[in-house]
C-alpha cells in the first residue's frame, strides 16, 4: 500500500463499536474517577495511537540516535547508534550498530524472529531461541516507534521484573497490555478548555528498581502520547519527550509517529540529565512489501548452531 506523509491532525474516534481495549478502559473509568473525564483521558491514547497502530500490517524504518553526556560536545556525541526495524504480523528483524567513544569498538549486531525462532548471528556461529528475550539491549530505546508507549513495559512488570521490556507494534495492540495499566493508573484531568495537559501516573519497575511513571498528554480529547517519566527513589531514571511529530497517511487514516524525541537519563541523586539520547526516525515505510527472508537465517550459511533452550550446538554438514 501506498503511503503518504502528511501534516499532523487529529482524526475523531469512530463509534459506536469500541475494541476490547477501549471497554478495558471504560470499566477502569467507571470504577474510579467518573465516566466523563477520566474515560476520555483514557480514550485519547486510544483513539490517536492504538486504533491506528491496528492498521498497520508491516513496518520499515531506520533510527539514527546520539548520545552526548552532560557538559559534553554536542557535536561529539559519546556514543552513535544507527538501527534499522522491521516488522510483520509479530514477526521482527533488526540491524544495529553502535559506535563512539563510549564503544571500545564498533558494535554491530544483527538479530530476526520468524514467529517460532529466535536468531542471533556470531560469526560462523548461529543462536536460536524458540522464545524471545523480553529485554533486548540493542532496542530498549532504539525501537523508536513505540518509544511514546514505553510505560507500557513498566505497567506489565511483576515484583521480580526489570521492567525494561522491548515492545513491538504487535504487542500494542493487544488488549493485554494493557491490564495492569488499567488496573493501577491514575489520571489527573486539567480544566476542560484550558491548556493544561492530562497526567497518568502508576508505579512500577524498571530495571529491577520501583519507579513513579507519569505520563503526559495534551489536554486535546484525542492525544498522542508525547511525554513520560520513570523516576526512582533515590532520583535515577528516565524522562522521554516527543520534539517533532510525524504522520503517513494509510488506508484512509494517519498514524503519527514521534519523527523526533529526546531520551534523558538521569543517576542516583541527579538533578539535571547526565545524558542525553537525541534520536530522530528515518526512511520510514508503512504497510509495504516486506521479503520474508529477513526474518530468518539460512543455517546452511554458518558452521555451528547452537540450541539456547536446549543448550545443544549442532554442526552444520558441509
Amino acid at each position: 500500500m501506498q503511503t503518504t506523509h502528511t501534516l499532523w491532525s487529529v482524526a475523531k474516534l469512530e463509534a459506536p463499536s469500541a475494541p476490547p481495549i477501549l471497554v478495558a478502559l471504560s470499566l477502569f473509568c467507571s470504577v474510579s474517577f467518573g465516566e466523563t473525564s477520566a474515560r476520555s483521558a483514557l480514550e485519547g491514547i486510544s483513539s490517536a495511537g492504538l486504533e491506528r497502530l491496528e492498521l498497520i500490517t508491516s513496518l520499515d524504518y531506520t533510527t539514527n540516535s546520539q548520545i552526548v553526556l552532560r557538559g559534553g560536545d554536542a557535536s561529539k556525541p559519546y556514543i552513535t547508534r544507527k538501527v534499522r526495524y522491521l516488522e510483520e504480523g509479530g514477526r521482527f528483524a533488526f540491524e544495529f550498530e553502535s559506535s563512539g567513544d563510549g564503544e571500545n569498538r564498533t558494535r554491530k549486531v544483527k538479530a530476526a524472529f520468524d514467529g517460532q525462532y529466535y536468531g542471533v548471528p556470531q560469526n560462523t556461529r548461529l543462536l536460536l531461541s524458540s522464545t524471545v528475550p523480553e529485554h533486548i539491549p540493542e532496542l530498549i530505546h532504539t525501537a523508536a516507534l513505540t518509544m511514546p508507549y514505553h510505560f507500557l513495559a513498566v505497567a506489565r512488570s511483576g515484583a521480580k521484573d526489570s521492567g525494561a521490556k522491548f515492545m513491538r507494534v504487535s504487542d500494542l495492540t493487544s488488549p493485554e497490555v494493557w491490564k495492569a495499566f488499567v488496573r493501577d493508573a491514575n489520571v489527573k484531568v486539567g480544566n476542560p478548555g484550558s491548556a493544561e495537559q492530562r497526567i497518568i501516573s502508576f508505579a512500577g519497575r524498571y530495571f529491577g528498581k520501583d519507579v513513579n511513571v507519569s505520563v503526559w498528554l495534551p489536554a486535546e480529547e484525542e492525544a498522542f502520547p508525547m511525554k513520560w517519566q520513570l523516576r526512582a527513589e533515590d532520583k535515577s531514571g528516565f524522562e522521554y519527550l516527543v520534539t517533532k511529530v510525524g504522520a503517513i497517511e494509510v488506508g484512509g487514516s494517519e498514524i503519527r509517529y514521534p519523527a523526533e524525541a529526546t531520551l534523558l537519563q538521569y543517576t542516583k541523586g541527579a538533578v539535571e540529565p547526565t545524558a542525553r539520547n537525541s534520536i530522530h526516525i528515518e526512511n520510514i515505510s508503512i504497510n509495504g512489501k516486506v521479503d520474508d527472508s529477513v526474518f530468518s537465517f539460512d543455517p546452511a550459511m554458518f558452521n555451528v548452531v547452537y540450541d539456547v533452550a536446549e543448550k545443544k550446538t549442532i554442526r552444520v554438514p558441509k
